[in-house]
């Protein structure tokens, strides 16, 4: 069993092929899934776990209730990807996203997938709109897709700093004008002292990442720029665990130039202490 938040996956088996074949008779499910419904001799073959483990099948449960389908898949190298769908009556409500996280996330930490993609067709916009939601985003158009025009969409964990500040976002949004008015100023300040120490591995991209946080709060737009930097910086951090023990003192003087503003933020904004 995996569960997510609002939903959880239990194994497919035989008896939810009456289940499953009904479902696939739906022009609302097939339409974007094979483009015609399904025997039930295929639905037995293909969907209730006669193929694994190359493909494991699961159905989506909400208190109890199934409510769509959902299966990865991999390969010997380590990657793989996930298939689904929910029923019309349980679509719109997150529960798709919540499924696609849960199972993303499984297949990320329990199975050691490197890489975890999903193939939408480029005009199935709600399907999109909630692996998006799910953590996954576009890597490029896959024109010659054997389904037709995709896009390939690849997971990565939302960060902790993402999940905190759509968290706080809204209850900031209540503030006081001034204070509001405060914190872009103060984020921007911020920013300028994190771009004048990012010639220095770690400590720049981090107080730079404050700063961003601080106007995401306010505006969209820096709420994107602000999962790039946070990629960014798990690359440099990366590179300061095998820098030099010189480069490591530089990159402490250079930490402690940006302490004030970084500690103040903590406070203010009850942002994570830290990044990972």
């Amino acid at each position: 069993m995996i569960r997510g938040e609002r939903t959880h996956l239990r194994p497919a088996t035989p008896a939810d092929t009456d289940l499953l074949h009904g479902w696939f008779a739906d022009p609302e499910v097939h339409r974007f899934w094979g483009g015609s419904p399904k025997s039930r001799d295929e639905v037995e073959a293909k969907y209730v776990g006669g193929r694994s483990p190359a493909v494991e099948s699961f159905i989506v449960e909400r208190d109890g209730e199934p409510i769509g389908y959902i299966q990865h898949w991999s390969d010997a190298e380590g990657e793989g990807g996930l298939d689904m769908f929910l029923v019309p009556d349980a679509r719109g409500q997150g529960l798709g996203p919540d499924a696609g996280r849960a199972l993303a996330a499984y297949a990320s930490e329990e199975l050691g997938w490197k890489r975890v993609t999903v193939d939408p067709a480029i005009g199935n916009e709600r399907a999109i709109k909630a692996w998006e939601r799910a953590g996954f985003r576009t890597e490029r158009e896959w024109p010659d897709h054997p389904d037709g025009p995709s896009l390939l969409m690849v997971w990565k964990r939302v960060h902790p700093w993402m999940e905190k500040l759509r968290e706080l976002k809204a209850r900031h949004k209540q503030r006081h004008r001034v204070f509001r008015v405060g914190a872009v100023v103060v984020g921007v300040l911020v920013i300028l002292v994190g771009l004048a120490l990012i010639p220095l591995p770690g400590p720049g991209w981090l107080v730079t990442a404050v700063g961003v946080f601080i106007l995401a709060l306010e505006f969209d737009r820096a709420e994107r720029l602000l999962e790039r930097i946070l990629d960014r910086l798990e690359q440099v951090t990366d590179q300061a665990q095998k820098a030099g023990p010189l480069a490591k003192a530089l990159m402490a003087l250079a930490a402690i130039a940006g302490l004030a503003a970084f500690v103040a933020a903590i406070v203010l904004w009850d942002i994570p202490l830290l990044p990972g």
